[in-house]
């Protein structure tokens, strides 16, 4: 049963933006993807000819660069997510969550836990035709220029296997 369906161009964007295409040969290139909502399962199922595929995006940044946050005023905080929103707005609708910033890591294990070492700073959720697509997405991204050593690691969702 499908509770709700819409189409929408997902992925056209990031496809005309990898082979470098005008926003009019975009339209020319745009795929309609059905989105259903499937009771059973409680997911989205995102259906095309060419298949969307999800990315996490993981924010690297050192404590140095956290630390300056903490330390920020307001106006200077908002003036450096107006980047942040910026680049949201260009990415569009393959931005499926914006994300948040992230602190405490810590790894466990089967002897117990100790703090993350990788100074994860936060994550978002792309959804893109394929790896080279969601490069383009986060090129220029904002993260890159805050501070000497930030970095962006990007992994695609593997789909689960059906039961």
């Amino acid at each position: 049963m499908v509770r709700e369906q819409r189409e929408s161009s997902i992925g056209a964007k990031s496809q005309a933006l990898a082979t470098g295409q005008s926003a009019t040969a975009r339209s020319e290139l745009d795929r309609r993807i059905c989105v259903r909502y499937s009771p059973s399962n409680s997911i989205f199922r995102y259906q095309s000819e060419g298949q969307t595929k999800k990315f996490i995006v993981i924010y690297h940044a050192p404590a140095s660069a956290m630390e300056q946050t903490q330390n920020m005023s307001p106006e200077d905080m908002k003036k450096g997510m107006d980047a942040w929103f910026a680049w949201a707005a260009e990415a569009g609708e393959a931005l499926v969550d914006f994300g948040s910033p992230l602190i405490g890591g810590l790894k466990l294990s089967p002897s117990g836990s100790t703090p993350s070492d990788r100074e994860v700073s936060g994550y978002s959720i792309l959804q893109a035709e394929d790896m080279d697509a969601a490069k383009v997405i986060l090129a220029g991204h904002p993260h890159l220029a805050w501070a000497a050593g930030c970095d962006i690691e990007v992994h695609e969702v593997m789909p689960m296997p059906t039961m």
